[in-house]
């Protein structure tokens, strides 16, 4: 067990900062997290990523932002190991969209899929992009002034991202408009 450290020049000092407990995610998840949430009591618990702590206090509202359910795919090229992980996560996924108060989303292709898995949710959807007015040339930036890069939000173990893939496209874009 150790207590993680943070750059003290990202600190808001106007905010209360609480880091302590377990470093490996899932076990700080399912172990510490609950432990600082019965000390602090919060009236509402946000769990931005897909799972949430199986103990939540009986009045903290639970709200869990939920990317995909891709967890709940049987998608080949994972590991053993990756395999037994997805399936331990697949159920916190589970559990954290039976027990919330509220599910957030960010699309409307991952709010149908909820709905059809899960009749009872209707989660909100928040997309995360930028405005339709960023594309538009003219605007503060034209496409022309930006700069060839492509985000890609993965790690090397997910094999359903297709890096492969989106490199190609992005090398096919790029031969289109050189520019």
């Amino acid at each position: 067990r150790r207590t993680s450290s943070l750059d003290k020049s990202f600190v808001d000092p106007t905010v209360r900062l609480i880091q302590r407990g377990y470093t490996k995610y899932l076990i700080w998840q399912q172990m510490s997290l609950p432990r600082l949430l019965a000390e602090i009591k919060p009236d509402v618990f946000l769990a931005p990523y897909n799972t949430a702590p199986l103990r939540v206090p009986t009045n903290t509202m639970l709200i869990t932002v939920v990317h995909d359910l891709i967890l709940m795919e049987n998608l080949p090229g994972s590991s053993f190991k990756q395999r037994l992980i997805e399936v331990y996560c697949a159920r916190l996924l589970h559990s954290a969209i039976k027990r919330s108060s509220l599910i957030l989303t960010v699309s409307n292709f991952t709010a149908n899929h909820i709905m059809q898995r899960y009749p009872q949710v209707t989660p909100w959807v928040i997309n995360c992009t930028v405005g339709s007015s960023w594309y538009v040339r003219g605007d503060v930036v034209s496409n022309a002034q930006r700069n060839p890069y492509i985000l890609i939000v993965t790690t090397t173990g997910c094999a359903h991202k297709n890096v492969p893939r989106a490199m190609e496209a992005f090398a096919r874009y790029r031969a289109l408009d050189p520019k």
